[in-house]
């Protein structure tokens, strides 16, 4: 390309040169009804010689461009909405691991279960026996809340967002076992097994 471009002015100065001694000789060059000669006949070959792009270059190249451009832009949008997905599901993870965590724990301690609805809620008894402890899915959060009579309750308190479901179940032979079933909005499920250790130590 700088070859050329050399090649391109080293030509257009010969021609102006030519053109210029020309003149000097015969006077003005192309006039009417007279050839035209020296720098002016040289102009037809520096127009083919240094040429700039066509319009279909132009257009091609245009076209290539775009091609470029949207395959790049495709490839980044691409990564973005997967990295955005995955950080999704590591939240909707760590949300639930937080909520069985917690209430695993406090089950665990617990005076004894009360009250089960196996697809909405669990009632439990403080370990010292002057409360009651519900944890509960409503509006796609795990809630928990507290009373004395289980008729008035305190509280209403999240414990973790992003929940599709949840599931209490009594363990078949093991009295003091609930199986704890969770499921994230993104399908991602947590199951955990609790024995209440009061019950279990008594018996």
């Amino acid at each position: 390309m700088v070859n050329r471009a050399s090649a391109c002015r080293r030509q257009a100065i010969v021609a102006f040169r030519a053109g210029v001694a020309e003149r000097s000789r015969h006077g003005k060059a192309g006039t009417e009804g007279k050839p035209v000669t020296g720098w002016r006949a040289w102009l037809p070959g520096l127009a083919l010689g240094c040429r700039g792009l066509t319009l279909i270059e132009v257009l091609v190249t245009a076209v290539l461009l775009s091609l470029i451009l949207g395959a790049a832009y495709f490839v980044v949008d691409s990564t973005m909405l997967n990295w955005k997905k995955g950080d999704e599901q590591v939240d909707v993870q760590q949300n639930l691991r937080l909520a069985m965590d917690r209430l695993t724990r406090e089950l665990r301690v617990s005076a004894g279960v009360d009250e089960i609805n196996p697809q909405s809620y669990i009632i439990f008894k403080s370990p010292d026996n002057a409360k009651y402890i519900k944890y509960y899915l409503y509006g796609g959060e795990i809630k928990r809340a507290t009373s004395s009579n289980k008729i008035i309750w305190e509280g209403d308190n999240p414990v973790a967002g992003r929940v599709q479901a949840v599931s209490f179940q009594g363990v078949t032979g093991l009295p003091a076992t609930v199986e704890i079933k969770l499921t994230g909005t993104n399908g991602f499920v947590l199951t955990s097994r609790v024995t209440v250790r009061m019950i279990r130590e008594q018996n």
